[in-house]
């Protein structure tokens, strides 16, 4: 049965996969967020992810059930890491179960542009530049 939580450690796709397959299940589309080496210009060393617990967990709830409901998934798990995470290191887990693999296709992309506007969770990044907060969706440099 799925799932939405944020948490601290790693986590497998191997898990997730026993976890969502059921015998009306056809496909399970992942998306797998990690942090970047670099953005733009600048070197990233780590990203800081910082959230208000109870608010994000609802409202990585409701887009869970929300996405399930819009386009006919079976299941789906998310998971969103929070604490300091170096290069290379994943974040966030989009698992989504359905029959077929066109509903979880489009399912990834509504999922992933409505988490960025609807779940409050913020990210500090530390580079070649210092460390500064990156604001919404449009990754804006917060200024001191």
């Amino acid at each position: 049965m799925g799932y939405a939580r944020l948490q601290t450690e790693p986590f497998t796709l191997d898990s997730v996969l026993k976890e969502l397959a059921q015998d009306r299940v056809g496909g399970v589309t992942f998306y797998v967020g990690t942090v970047r080496r670099s953005d733009d210009e600048r070197t990233v060393d780590a990203l800081t992810y910082e959230a208000y617990p109870e608010m994000a967990q609802a409202a990585l709830d409701d887009l869970r059930k929300e996405t399930i409901s819009r386009f006919g998934l079976v299941d789906a798990t998310v998971i969103h890491r929070t604490g300091r995470l170096s290069a290379g290191e994943p974040i966030l887990l989009v698992a989504l179960a359905g029959a077929h693999r066109a509903e979880t296709f489009d399912a990834v992309r509504h999922f992933m542009d409505r988490l960025k506007t609807l779940v409050p969770i913020w990210k500090r990044e530390e580079g070649s530049e210092g460390e500064h907060w990156i604001l919404g969706p449009e990754r804006r440099r917060a200024r001191p």
